[in-house]
This record gives structure tokens, sequence and C-alpha cells, in this order.
């Protein structure tokens, strides 16, 4: 992956507030999933182990722990967004390191980062954990499209949304950071704005709470990002929680 795809449009510091929950649910005896949260950089992500394979929880702390690296911002944002990169670029090397020394299958998971830098924004995601926004006004958007092979089938035409999310293979991977010989990592540039609330999550959420709830839990103004973490959470696990879920959200002030 050339680094030469990543945006140059960030500028400005960054100040977010943000908040994070993770538990392994109601089925699974471990939890998978890991998650960042560097106000003081202006970085979040959350990373998700793939399920089925080995090494699931080795592959998601990697990746946070790479990125728990990241020390861009004092050479700007153009710095943290190549610095971010950087380090998924080490973790994918890592993992498939890993994973042949031992002899075993992939060792991989998904990751969506956030990237916020004054009025400028970056998603950076590999897999299906989402990044959604809710802006004043506006419906949530969600601003990553998953990198599974059933929603190749809805780009094709041959499944809409709704047959997708019910879709019995909905969670096979078409990308994930170490399950690949090279890296390939989507970028989405954004314009941010003060009062902007951005949720990210692993599919744990998504694959069990439905949008229209997601976004009614998020768009409450009057919760804070901790307590928006723990209605989604305590929601998921009401709804019986087969798989690890981790919810993180960030309030742009």
């Amino acid at each position: 992956m050339s680094l030469t795809r990543v945006p140059e449009t960030l500028g400005g510091r960054p100040h977010g507030r943000s908040s994070g929950r993770s538990h392994p649910g109601r089925v699974r005896e471990h939890n998978e999933d890991d998650w960042l949260a560097r106000d003081d950089r202006g970085l979040w992500a959350v990373s998700d182990g793939m399920g089925g394979h080995e090494a699931g929880d080795v592959a998601s702390a990697e990746i946070v722990r790479r990125l728990g690296l990241v020390d861009g911002h004092e050479g700007g944002a153009e710095a943290l967004a190549r610095d971010v990169v950087g380090r998924l670029e080490e973790a994918d090397a890592a993992l498939r390191a890993y994973a042949a020394e031992r002899g075993a299958g992939a060792v991989g998971a998904t990751v969506v980062c956030l990237v916020a830098v004054g009025t400028h924004g970056l998603a950076v995601w590999c897999g299906d954990s989402r990044l959604y926004r809710l802006r004043e006004g506006e419906p949530m958007e969600r601003l990553t499209r998953d990198h599974t092979h059933v929603q190749d089938l809805v780009d094709e035409g041959h499944l809409s949304e709704a047959e997708a999310e019910r879709h019995p293979q909905a969670h096979v991977l078409s990308r994930a950071v170490g399950a690949a010989p090279a890296l390939d990592l989507d970028f989405r540039a954004l314009s941010l704005l003060r009062g902007d609330r951005f949720l990210l999550c692993s599919d744990g959420l998504t694959r069990v709470v439905p949008e229209a709830e997601i976004e009614a839990a998020a768009a409450d103004r009057g919760a804070p990002p901790a307590r928006v973490c723990e209605t989604l959470e305590a929601r998921t696990l009401d709804l019986g929680a087969p798989d690890n879920v981790t919810v993180l959200v960030v309030d742009l002030v």
C-alpha cells in the first residue's frame, strides 16, 4: 500500500473527548476486541480479532499497541496520518510473521481509526468495524464501507442492504490486517465541525442492535460519551450478544 494514498488535507489541532467500553458478550469466553482513545493526539481506534481464527486477541492487541505508539502530531497533520498508516503496516507485518513462525493460519483483525485535527479528519479502516458520524440536524451517517464478501455482492447489485444485514455470511471478511500478503486500507477524508459526534464499533454491536436504535442512543445530546457506550453495550447484552462488543464515542468540542 502506498502512502501517497493518504490525503494531505488535514490541519489544525485536535480537540475531542471520548469514552469507550468493551465486553466479551454472552457467548464467547474471551474478548478479542480492543480499542484505543488518544484524545491528546486526535486518534481513536477499534480493532476486532478475526473470529474462528487463531489468536484473534493477539491480533487486535498488536494493532492497538502499535497505534498507541503514534507520535506524529508535532510534525503536523500529514505526519500524524502517515504515522497511523505506518503503525498499521508494522502491525500487519508483525501478525504475518507471528502466524508464519507458528505455522498457523491467518492471524488478523479488523481496524477502524478516526484521526481528527482541527476542522479536518481522516477515517482509516480495514474490515467491518465501523465509523458513524452524528451531526446536528442530520441523520446518522455511516462513514465506512464493510470489507466483506456480502458487501461486495451489494456493491455488484446482487443483494440489497437489508438482505446483506441478514445474510448468514455477512461476517466473512474480504480484508483484515494480517490476513493477506499486502495490507489494503481504505481512507475517507472528513470535514469536521464542533459538536460532531463519532461512534466507532465492532460488528458485535452492528450485527445485533439495529442502526435505528444505535442512532437513537447516540443522538441523545444530553448523554455524554460514557453513557452512550453504557446504553449500547447494555442493549447488545439484552439482545443476546453472541459476539464481543466494543463501542467508542468521540465528541468534538
